[in-house]
Formats: C-alpha cells, structure tokens, sequence
C-alpha cells in the first residue's frame, strides 16, 4: 500500500507521486517512469491546499502569507495536526507558540506562497 500525493528529495532534487515502501526500500512511483529511491524521512503529503500561484502546499513546507487587515507578514510550517485531525500551520515569526487551521490561511490571506520546505 502506497501514500499518494507526496514528494520526497532523492539525491538533491523533488520526486511527486506514490510513496511505496518494499524491502525495506522506500520508493515514488510516477506515472509511467521507472521508480526513484527516495529518503524515507523526506516523504512529504500533499494538503490539497494550494499558494496564489496554484502550487501545491505539501507537508514540511515553509510559507509566508499575509492577512487582511494585518500589517505583517508570517511565516509558518505546514504539519498535520493528529489530535485536531487536520493540516495546520506553525507559526514561525510569532514570540508565541500558536497554530492555524492551513485551510483557513488559504481560503483567507491575502497573499500566501511557498518559501521552501524543512528538508531543502
């Protein structure tokens, strides 16, 4: 059984697709390629959530995004949170600890895009 919607670095570049794990080999299957070895710990979902360019945000990545009616910018990381069972973002740039529902980031900032990921 395969995790779907994911990318993973292999070497130093992004493979999407289906996460496999086999012999103790974890692998990204793409639709008619040959499979890639990926770094099993780098293995990041997909959200369904996307930035203004229509990227997709992934787990692990790195976002900044602003509000309305905010004078600043955040900067967060996308985890998924099990207790609360949903995508959320940490905030980076606050003095506080505190997270957000991602999906209410994406339905409500003002500007949002992808900076990077935990593993680049």
């Amino acid at each position: 059984m395969g995790i779907t919607h994911v990318k993973a670095k292999s070497v130093n570049y992004w493979v999407y697709g289906v996460a496999i794990r086999h012999d103790g080999k974890c692998k990204i299957y793409q639709e008619n390629e040959i499979p890639i070895s990926v770094k099993e710990y780098t293995i990041c979902r997909a959200t369904d959530g996307v930035d203004d360019a229509d990227d997709l945000i992934y787990e692990n990545d790195i976002i900044e995004y602003k509000m309305p009616h905010c004078g600043r910018r955040f900067i967060a990381k996308v985890f998924y949170n099990e207790k609360d069972m949903k995508w959320c973002v940490s905030v980076i740039t606050s003095e506080q600890k505190c997270y957000w529902d991602l999906g209410f980031i994406v339905n409500e900032a003002e500007e949002l895009k992808i900076k990077g990921n935990i593993f680049d």
